[in-house]
């Protein structure tokens, strides 16, 4: 960084946000922060009261209204272009984050140079934890930690943070060309995390950055759709940045262990986990051209190995026995 503090762009994305998106701004403009922070919100044809919840704030903050609903990573990126901060802070529109979060946040990328990205410790509105960091396994599904670091206050790297609310070097993001945009749902902050690790970078958890995200803290029926989207980023990341030679042998044993122990054979689940498999081998040949191009051409060789061992190393097990308890409380009594 070449000024300390340095100047912070927060982009928000928001589609049918009205709700909840003036205590996510009030939240930001009461940060504790000392150096400019231009806050950027990118409507995503709203269609609710968005735009009224918006006008009051008008004069300070910078508000683009796309028409349409571009996706998260598109609307991320279309802000990016207008980007001369050295921060960039990703911010869902259903959180309210502490005075210090922002400071705690970039501090951390000022302590940590190796670091390209800084996550934050999320609650639900209960006060339980929602995110601790992220894991990825190694069929590609992802987790979030639930526990609070063994050292309290920890900075610790992580396999990826959620793009809820997650601080990036501006430089590093503009050099991938942004989020990827063939996540327009889902793992794009997954995908991140791996293309920094191509670079030599790591991800942290900031457990001093905190805020509560306003996402259902309930259990609730998953959708088709929801299902579809979920497996299809999965199968995309694993595509591209698992080596051929793990999707070719553990990853199928661990992809069956889990469909099996998971109940994904025997209910309306297969249907759209199938769905994603049929897309994902549909765009294969595309997928495996562009492996050897762009960002997902390693450079860090060794950093970037040794972040695929952890993940491979984690074995999908516990997770499937974790969603088959699961499917079980969720069947009717008799």
């Amino acid at each position: 960084m070449t000024t300390w503090p340095p100047p912070v762009r927060v982009i928000v994305v928001a589609y049918n946000s009205a709700r909840y998106l003036p205590a996510c701004l009030e939240s930001l403009l009461a940060q504790d922060y000392p150096a400019p922070v231009a806050i950027h919100v990118v409507d995503n044809g709203s269609t609710d009261d968005t735009r009224r919840a918006l006008e009051p704030y008008a004069s300070r903050i910078a508000v683009d209204y796309a028409g349409t609903n571009l996706g998260f990573p598109r609307a991320v990126n279309r802000a990016l272009k207008k980007c001369r901060e050295e921060v960039v802070v990703l911010l869902n529109p259903d959180t309210e984050m502490e005075r210090d979060w922002l400071a705690q946040l970039v501090g951390a990328l000022r302590r940590h140079p190796g670091a390209g990205a800084a996550g934050s410790l999320l609650f639900y509105p209960d006060g339980s934890i929602q995110h601790a960091g992220g894991r990825i396994f190694a069929n590609g599904l992802t987790s979030h930690e639930r526990a609070l670091p063994a050292v309290a206050g920890e900075e610790r790297v992580v396999d990826y943070a959620t793009g809820a609310a997650l601080a990036v070097r501006a430089d590093v993001l503009r050099a991938l060309g942004g989020l990827d945009q063939g996540y327009p749902l889902y793992g794009e902050d997954v995908q991140l995390a791996a293309h920094l690790a191509r670079r030599g970078l790591s991800t942290l958890l900031v457990p001093a950055a905190r805020g509560v995200h306003h996402e259902s803290v309930g259990s609730v029926r998953e959708s088709c759709l929801y299902l579809y989207r979920l497996h299809r980023a999965r199968l995309r990341w694993s595509a591209l940045n698992f080596p051929l030679s793990h999707l070719l042998g553990r990853w199928l044993n661990e992809e069956f262990y889990y469909l099996r122990v998971a109940g994904m054979f025997s209910t309306y689940r297969f249907w759209p986990v199938l769905a994603a498999y049929l897309t994902t081998l549909a765009r294969l040949p595309w997928l495996l051209f562009l492996r050897a191009r762009g960002p997902y051409r390693v450079r860090e060789q060794a950093f970037y190995q040794s972040y695929l061992h952890r993940i491979i190393s984690s074995g999908i097990r516990a997770l499937a026995e974790e969603y088959r308890r699961a499917r079980a409380a969720e069947a009717p009594r008799a």
